[in-house]
């Protein structure tokens, strides 16, 4: 394998290893995001919570007034039990999200253990892939530094046979 063929596959592993990083990153962004919506969730649900204080208050006050109380109570009834379904649903909805939350966070945790795993080995890879490109480089440098000693052995040699030569 040439030297430049080493470049290109640390080169290459620098990248994935970049990419690795990203999908990481965009694994926490989606958490983040569902936090945010169990956020509104919660919100609505102390809205609703309220409401449902504040309707039974209402009640109370209804039962207190005799004018048009069977018509006020069944339409406060009918409203409790939609605050009531809507709390329920909301709920569910909650359980529902916080489970979702649950196992985005234990995807997370997985993904960035394999991920860590997965760079450790790469660095591993580039670490003996420089150790191997230095190397090829020092027997490179060892193979031109005999090369130049031939060299210089067959110049001599050349020069001492046409010194020889000539003056024969």
């Amino acid at each position: 394998m040439s030297v430049i063929k080493l470049k290109m596959y640390l080169f290459a592993l620098h990248v994935l290893k970049l990419c690795v990083a990203n999908i990481v990153l965009l694994k926490s962004s989606h958490i983040l995001n569902s936090l945010v919506r169990l956020a509104k969730v919660n919100f609505f649900y102390e809205n609703i919570r309220l409401l449902k204080l504040e309707l039974d208050e209402q009640k109370n006050l209804v039962n207190q007034n005799s004018e048009n109380q069977d018509q006020r109570f069944a339409n406060l009834s009918k409203q409790h039990q939609q605050l009531s379904d809507l709390l329920e649903t909301k709920i569910n909805e909650n359980k529902t999200l916080l489970e979702q939350n649950q196992q985005l966070e234990n995807d997370l945790k997985d993904q960035r253990f394999n991920d860590h795993h997965k760079i450790r080995e790469l660095e591993s890879q580039i670490k003996d892939l420089e150790n191997r490109l230095f190397q090829r480089e020092e027997e490179i440098s060892k193979l031109k530094r005999e090369e130049d000693q031939r060299l210089h052995f067959l110049r001599t040699a050349i020069i001492d046979y046409i010194g020889t030569e000539a003056s024969s």
